[in-house]
């Protein structure tokens, strides 16, 4: 799928590229704080691993994945991706990882929730987002409910958590077009 950057305050959305597999984002990837989130990531992840998975979601159309950049420092703090996309039921799910830390709670996320949901709504015709999220990801939980998420239902001990040492809950979340247009 080809796609332009988006343009926010204190952000840029880049449409990722193989430019974009360097070690410091493999080192995301392998910070435990950063990844205690991600389901999808076992550790430790390689540079062949990171290289294998841009490469898969660049030539996946049903895939749109942004680079997040800080605007001031030009720094790649970031990713943000909305993925099966379904023209013809005007679904996609969606997923944000902020892995550089010292950006955490600066609101640089919110802003970058908020362009790419316009984006899928306003230039991809999505009408519905979807996203799950861990029982224990408080912070994020609360973000996308203020942002307008619903909660549409909980898959009770759905995926083993190695690093909680038990079972946790999928939280499933969406966001209808015509509820954020409203806004």
């Amino acid at each position: 799928m080809s796609f332009n950057e988006i343009i926010g305050n204190k952000i840029i959305l880049k449409p990722v590229s193989l430019l974009d597999v360097t070690d410091e984002y493999v080192s995301w990837l392998n910070d435990k704080e950063v990844s205690h989130f991600l389901a999808t990531i076992k550790q430790p992840y390689t540079k062949k691993m990171l290289f294998d998975y841009i490469t898969a979601v660049v030539n996946d159309s049903s895939n749109c994945m942004f680079m997040i950049i800080d605007k001031v420092s030009g720094k790649s703090i970031g990713t943000i991706k909305l993925s099966n996309i379904d023209k013809i039921n005007g679904v996609c799910n969606l997923g944000i990882m902020i892995g550089n830390k010292n950006y955490w709670g600066g609101g640089l996320g919110k802003e970058a929730l908020r362009l790419v949901i316009d984006y899928a709504f306003n230039v991809l015709n999505i009408r519905k987002i979807c996203d799950a999220v861990h029982s224990n990801n408080f912070r994020a939980l609360a973000t996308d409910l203020k942002i307008g998420f619903s909660v549409e239902g909980v898959l009770k001990d759905q995926f083993w958590h190695e690093g909680e040492g038990r079972y946790l809950d999928k939280i499933l979340i969406a966001l209808f077009a015509k509820d954020w247009n409203r806004k």
